[in-house]
């Protein structure tokens, strides 16, 4: 099944009345199995990198029945942002909180 959007993931749960998980992950072992919003923040990426998590879970989807998403959690800076985005992530959140009101 293909990677998409949060916003396609969750219209497809909502039209089916289907929970939508959200899973940390790192590693292979983390993703398999693991259909839903599959998710990484920007201090886990060590663990692995932004290109190497995307492939994973690409290819990780392609044996699930339901669509999932990739997801940037709590991206800290636009750097992570950029990171996430170009190695194929679907879905990224900046996380302002650290930033005066204003800015953030």
């Amino acid at each position: 099944m293909a990677v998409v959007t949060s916003t396609e993931l969750i219209q497809i749960a909502r039209k089916n009345g289907w929970l939508l998980p959200a899973y940390n992950t790192t590693n292979m072992e983390m993703t398999l199995g693991m259909p839903g919003i599959l998710q990484i923040a920007p201090t886990n990426v060590k663990l692995s990198d932004y290109g190497m998590i995307a492939s994973i879970v690409k290819r990780a989807a392609e044996d699930y029945i339901v669509p999932t998403c990739l997801h940037l959690d709590h991206g800290k800076t636009l750097e992570d942002v950029r990171q996430a985005v170009q190695a194929g992530f679907t879905s990224v959140m900046i996380d302002g909180a650290a930033l005066p009101f204003e800015e953030n």
